[in-house]
């Protein structure tokens, strides 16, 4: 039987289950979650060595504990690495650097729009909008700065990495209404921030959806 990924769920809820007790498994896992896991770190670090070094931490943390994880379906595995993950990134900013200045580094860099630019404005060869577009994506990062780590983490988790507000809920350790009031909340202070100062569509929009 293989143990690598298929398209077919049930087989991702047994490459979990196999991982715990089998190296192939818990590789092929590795190759599975380590981009998701490293763009996450990403887009809350603006640092690409720091991102870096937090993955392989964060998998080394998963490689000594999925013996003892309960979990039995890749939905566990999943909101149980976005949870290691999110706990590492908030010690990293507790006991290294400070997220305004990672904020104001980043700016400086021009790191957002190399690694999160909209498809639209990746493709343009309009100098013009392309000076538009990172003067958004500065007032942006700058709004995000003020924001704490766990509105941070919300926003981020929700919008950039698409996942249900119950699935974060899991990952930040809060019921799914409480991550809605503060998805909500952390727009509404982006928007308070921003009026006025660029376009209503450079926000994270708020859905519908679970």
């Amino acid at each position: 039987m293989s143990t690598g990924p298929t398209n077919d769920e049930t087989d991702f809820d047994q490459l979990v289950r196999l991982a715990k007790t089998q190296r192939e498994a818990f590789a092929a896992l590795y190759d599975r979650y380590f981009p998701l896991v490293h763009r996450y770190c990403q887009r809350r670090l603006l640092n690409c060595a720091a991102a870096d070094d937090l993955s392989s931490e964060v998998f080394l943390h998963v490689a000594q504990s999925i013996r003892r994880f309960p979990g039995q379906t890749e939905l566990d595995f999943r909101r149980w690495i976005y949870r290691i993950t999110t706990n590492e990134i908030n010690a990293y900013f507790r006991k290294r650097l400070r997220r305004q200045t990672l904020f104001e580094r980043a700016l400086r860099g021009g790191w957002w729009n190399d690694r999160t630019a909209t498809p639209d404005s990746s493709t343009t060869n309009n100098t013009s909008g392309e000076a538009d577009t990172e003067e958004q994506t500065e007032i942006l990062l700058q709004a995000l700065a003020a924001l704490s780590p766990r509105e941070q983490s919300v926003i981020t988790l929700r919008f950039w990495e698409g996942l249900s507000y119950e699935e974060v809920g899991h990952i930040v350790d809060a019921r799914a209404a409480t991550v809605r009031v503060i998805a909500s909340r952390a727009i509404a202070a982006l928007r308070e921030k921003l009026v006025g100062q660029q376009p209503s569509n450079t926000l994270p929009r708020e859905g519908g959806g679970s």
